[in-house]
């Protein structure tokens, strides 16, 4: 078990898990305007924060993804796919959302739009090697598609 030391701006922002076994953490936007909502228009983007910040240990990393009902439900993602935060990084985790569909959403204060895990980073070390038959073994090239399917 990973101890993520946290900074919370307010509880209502705190991490949670909807069920335990499910894999991630739930994050939550915060909105400092007054109404508490933002109307994030078609082909809009914006970048939220989540009113925290962790102290992510050595050899880890925070991985964020976008949560299903974001991009089924109301057609915004994050821009950036997955987020990867690092261990050295101590700011507040922010998100980027972009709308990408035809309607303006609106988005509350405290609302779950993202979710995170802590994984382990492996270091790799590189050995240059020649382009030639034993290194294509396993005959998968071509790249976009190469599996047939």
């Amino acid at each position: 078990m990973t101890n993520l030391k946290l900074v919370l701006f307010d509880e209502k922002y705190k991490p949670q898990k909807a069920n335990n076994s499910d894999a991630c953490y739930d994050l939550k936007i915060r909105i400092d305007h007054p109404s508490k909502k933002f109307l994030l228009q078609p082909n809009g983007k914006k970048v939220f924060g989540t009113g925290i910040k962790v102290a992510i240990p050595d050899g880890k990393c925070m991985k964020i993804y976008s949560r299903s009902s974001l991009g089924i439900k109301r057609h915004c993602k994050l821009m950036n796919d997955v987020a990867i935060i690092d261990a050295g990084y101590r700011d507040e985790i922010k998100l980027a959302i972009w709308n990408f569909g035809t309607y303006t959403e609106e988005f509350f204060d405290g609302e779950r739009v993202a979710q995170f895990e802590i994984t382990d980073i492996e270091n790799v070390t590189f050995e240059e090697v020649a382009d030639d038959d034993n290194f294509k073994l396993g005959n998968r090239g071509g790249g976009i598609g190469s599996s047939g399917k």
